[in-house]
């Protein structure tokens, strides 16, 4: 269960999300998080039908992760991505071209998928400090906007 005070910074951040984005590329928010679950912090969303989860582990598939990513943000859904101690290489490439350009890339056997993100959708990366401080990119604070961390 969310704390109160950490309900409203919570709706606060989606809705700043929401409403300030560069004018080139995409902010993609992080929110570190203690006790909380994705589903405490979905259900703040105030229309939980208008988000998509995912979790993202070492052993992970990536290719597809990455088709399914395309599948919400087709349909401008708010998509929560749950990061681990591992993030891999091809995911923050994603990140990184998400940031800086607001698309998606990539290349699945002969077929190039290209998306440029809907400006209505958002995503946001959910971790703990643990989980941020032993990623395998530590450069991670530069591909993400704003940060929201939870006490």
């Amino acid at each position: 269960m969310i704390k109160k005070e950490n309900q409203e910074k919570i709706k606060h951040f989606y809705q700043a999300l929401a409403k300030v984005q560069p004018a080139a590329g995409k902010d993609i928010g992080l929110i570190i998080i203690k006790d909380e679950s994705l589903a405490d912090l979905v259900s703040l969303t105030g229309n939980s039908n208008s988000t998509e989860v995912f979790e993202l582990k070492e052993d992970t598939y990536i290719e597809g992760f990455l088709e399914e990513l395309l599948k919400p943000w087709k349909k401008s859904l708010l998509v929560f991505v749950r990061l681990h101690q591992y993030l891999n290489p091809a995911v923050y490439n994603q990140l990184h071209l998400i940031s800086n350009s607001g698309r998606i890339h990539f290349f699945k056997l002969k077929e190039e998928v290209l998306l440029d993100l809907p400006q209505e959708s958002q995503l946001i990366l959910v971790s703990t400090d643990e989980e941020i401080e032993g990623l395998n990119y530590k450069n991670i604070f530069e591909v993400v906007g704003p940060v929201l961390r939870l006490e």
